[in-house]
C-alpha cells in the first residue's frame, strides 16, 4: 500500500517490510514476506485470506505474542512513534490491553470460566489505582449495556457458561474496550456464531468504532463480513499482501486475479443454481521451500512464463491501494484484464458439475420422530425449596425428521435452537426423554454404550471446534490412527494409508 499517498498524521499504525519465520523441523516456515500496509485512523480495515496466509500472524507480532520458534526476521512495526518490534516486554506489557486490545475468535478459551465478569473485567482496570472497585464496577456495567447485554447490573455477576455464544462475544468485546484502546484487533470474531449472532456483532462493531472514534482491524475469511464491517481491505495470500484498497473498491473492481477468484468463490455472489460451487485449483506452496516470480502463480489461470520467474511490480491503484501483478503494468500488461464482473475467471472443467441421481430407497437411513430431550436447571431440593414446579428446560421438543441414504441434510437455527443437542441424542452423546431414533431400522436410543459402540463406526461428528476437539497431547497421526485401533480394525497399513 502507498505510504506516500497518506498522511502521516492519518496513520495510526504502520507496517513496513514485516517478514516472521517459523522455526519447524521441516524447515524454516517464511509465514509473513515483507508486509506493508498503514492502518488509517478512525476507519476499519479487513484482512481477508485463505487460511493459512498469515492474517493471525500479523496479528500477534504487532502485539508481542507470537510463539517462541517465530523470528521476526525483518521490518518495523511504528505505532505512536516506536517500533513495537524493538520494544522491551514492559513497553509491550504497557500497551496491551491499554492502547492495543484484542477481540479473541472463541470466547470460551480467551474468558475465564471461574471467575465472574465483574472480577475478569475489574482486573483488566489493574492499571487504575485511583479507581475504587466501585468505580470499576460502574464503568464494566456501563460497557456491558453499552454492547448490548440486557440486565448487566445482574448479569455482571454471572459466569461465562451462563451467557450463550453471541453474548459471550459480545463480554468480551466490552472486555477489549474497557480501557479505551486506540485500536482494536478482532481476529475472527464471529466465526463461532450463527448467521444472527453475526449480523449483531457486525452492526455493533460499527457503532461502537463510530462512538468512541476508535480504529479497528479485522481478520476474517468471510467476504459478506468484511464489505458490510470495513472500510479498507488488505487480501493476503501465503504470507505476501496481493492487493489492497477501498472496501468497494476492492469488491467492486478487483484487480488481482487471487481477490477476483476469492469473490467468485463466494455463494452469495453465484446467480446460477448449481450443484458444484467455483474453487481455485491447487493448495497454497509451502512456506519451507525457497519460491521465485509470482506467490500465486501455480494456482493463477492467467499465469504466463514470466510469472513463475520474476516478482510482479507493485501497482499503485486509487488513493492508498495497490495490486501485485504482471497483468496491471509493465512490459506483461494483459489490455483485457480485469474482464467484466459478469465473466467468470475460474475455469470450468466440468468434472463432476452434473450429480449422478440418488438411488432411492424405502428405507431411510435415519428416522427421528417425536425426539424430546430436557435438560435440568435446579435441584429438586432446591426447586421445594423455592416452591418451583418446573425444574427443567425444553432443549428439543417434538422433532422428527428422515434422512435417505445418500442424501445431505441441512440443520439450521439460532444459537440455543436445539441443533448441536439433536445432533448429540442422535449419537447418544445426550440421554433423551422421549421419542426414538431408528438408524438401519434399529431403535438406537439410550442405547447402552456397550451395544451402541459398534455403530459408531457408521455414526461420527465433526465437532465445531477443532482447538477443543482434538488432543493437543497426541500427533496427527496418532489422532487420525486412534478410531481404527478403537474399533479393532486390522490388515490395513495406516502409514500407507494416510
Amino acid at each position: 500500500m502507498p505510504k506516500d499517498s497518506i498522511p502521516s498524521p492519518d496513520i495510526l499504525l504502520d507496517i513496513q517490510d514485516l517478514s516472521v519465520e517459523f522455526r519447524t523441523p521441516r524447515g524454516r516456515v517464511k509465514a509473513l514476506r515483507n508486509i506493508s500496509f498503514p492502518i488509517r485512523k478512525k476507519r476499519i480495515i479487513g484482512i481477508v485470506g485463505e487460511s493459512g496466509s498469515g492474517k493471525s500472524t500479523v496479528l500477534w507480532a504487532l502485539l508481542g505474542l507470537l510463539a517462541k520458534n517465530a523470528e521476526v526476521t525483518s521490518g518495523e512495526v511504528r505505532f505512536d512513534g516506536r517500533d513495537l518490534l524493538t520494544a522491551k516486554e514492559a513497553h509491550m506489557r504497557a500497551i496491551r490491553g491499554e492502547d492495543i486490545s484484542v477481540v479473541f475468535q472463541d470466547p470460551m478459551t480467551s474468558q475465564i470460566p471461574v471467575l465472574t465478569y465483574a472480577r475478569q473485567m475489574r482486573d483488566i482496570l489493574y492499571r487504575r489505582p485511583g479507581l475504587s472497585t466501585a468505580a470499576k464496577r460502574r464503568m464494566a456495567v456501563e460497557m456491558l449495556a453499552k454492547v448490548g447485554i440486557p440486565d448487566p447490573d445482574r448479569r455482571i455477576e454471572q459466569y461465562p457458561h451462563h451467557f450463550s455464544g453471541g453474548m459471550r462475544q459480545r463480554a468480551g468485546i466490552a472486555m477489549a474496550l474497557l480501557t479505551g484502546p486506540q485500536l482494536l484487533l478482532a481476529d475472527e470474531p464471529t466465526t463461532a456464531l450463527d448467521v444472527t449472532m453475526e449480523a449483531q456483532i457486525i452492526h455493533l462493531l460499527k457503532d461502537l468504532q463510530k462512538e468512541l472514534d476508535a480504529t479497528v482491524v479485522v481478520v476474517s475469511h468471510n467476504l459478506g463480513l468484511i464489505a458490510e464491517l470495513c472500510d479498507d481491505v488488505v487480501v493476503m495470500y501465503a504470507g505476501e499482501v496481493v492487493e489492497s484498497g477501498d472496501v468497494r473498491e476492492i469488491f467492486h473492481n478487483a484487480q488481482h486475479p487471487y481477490t477476483r477468484a476469492l469473490l467468485e468463490c463466494d455463494p452469495a455472489r453465484i446467480d446460477d443454481v448449481s450443484r458444484k460451487l467455483p474453487v481455485i485449483p491447487g493448495d497454497i506452496p509451502d512456506l519451507t521451500k525457497t519460491l521465485s516470480g509470482c506467490i500465486y502463480a501455480p494456482r493463477c489461470q492467467r499465469a504466463r512464463p514470466v510469472c513463475r520467474q520474476i516478482l510482479p511490480p507493485d501497482v499503485a491503484r486509487g488513493g492508498f491501494g495497490l495490486a501485485r501483478c504482471h497483468l496491471l503494468d509493465g512490459p506483461h500488461r494483459d489490455p483485457d484484464w480485469p474482464p467484466p464482473l459478469t465473466v467468470m475467471t475460474l475455469g470450468q472443467d466440468g468434472t463432476g458439475a452434473i450429480k449422478a441421481p440418488r438411488r432411492h430407497s424405502d428405507k431411510p437411513l435415519l428416522e427421528v420422530s417425536d425426539l424430546n430431550v430436557q435438560f435440568e436447571t435446579v435441584g429438586p431440593v432446591r426447586a421445594r425449596l423455592k416452591g418451583l414446579t418446573q425444574r427443567h428446560v425444553d432443549a428439543v421438543l417434538d422433532v422428527s425428521l428422515s434422512i435417505a441414504p445418500g442424501e445431505t441434510l441441512g440443520l439450521v437455527g439460532e444459537s440455543g435452537s436445539g441443533k448441536t443437542t439433536l445432533g448429540r441424542c442422535v449419537l447418544n452423546l445426550v440421554t433423551s426423554q422421549s421419542g426414538s431414533v431408528r438408524f438401519e431400522g434399529q431403535d438406537i436410543r439410550n442405547m447402552p454404550e456397550s451395544r451402541f459402540k459398534p455403530l459408531r463406526r457408521d455414526m461420527a461428528m465433526m465437532f465445531q471446534d477443532p482447538v477443543g476437539s482434538l488432543s493437543p497431547r497426541k500427533s496427527v497421526r496418532a489422532l487420525i490412527t486412534e478410531p481404527f485401533q478403537i474399533h479393532g480394525v486390522t490388515g490395513d497399513d495406516l502409514d500407507a494409508k494416510f
